[in-house]
């Protein structure tokens, strides 16, 4: 089966499911079943499903049948070292952290602010594990 194909018939499920879980959501038996994702609801379940399954069918359709391919490398590194990045964020994720903080100074997160501080520090420390990942990919 073509990509083009592929991609024309995975747009179908997701839609619907989407669809499905916004009418269970207004239309429910109970009358209230929202889309909220704390308390975990069937509405939600199908909406999100519904969303991963557009979001998947758009990868699908940029990477194969569109053939951009490039700005998916940092996702395949990722995605082939998934095991590796899932340990060296939950194991080095510290040490790397205070690494930048000795060698760059304490305050070198706080750039764009206090309240930046943690979302700045989360992505030098994934940047640092996605240098690590592909380096894993050179050496194969």
């Amino acid at each position: 089966m073509a990509a083009r194909q592929r991609a024309r018939d995975s747009d179908a499920a997701p839609a619907g499911r989407g669809r499905i879980g916004l009418s269970r959501d207004c239309c429910s038996i109970h009358g209230n079943l929202p889309v909220v994702k704390r308390i975990w609801t069937p509405s939600w379940t199908l909406f999100s499903g519904g969303l991963c399954f557009l979001f998947l069918a758009g990868f699908c359709w940029l990477i194969e049948v569109k053939n951009y391919r490039r700005w998916a490398f940092p996702l395949v590194v990722i995605g082939m070292n998934s095991m590796a990045a899932y340990l060296m964020a939950h194991l080095f994720e510290k040490f790397i952290i205070d690494s930048f903080r000795i060698n760059l100074g304490p305050r070198i997160f706080q750039v764009f602010g206090q309240a930046w501080s943690p979302p700045c520090a989360a992505s030098r420390c994934w940047r640092c594990i996605g240098c690590c990942c592909s380096g894993c990919i050179g050496a194969s």
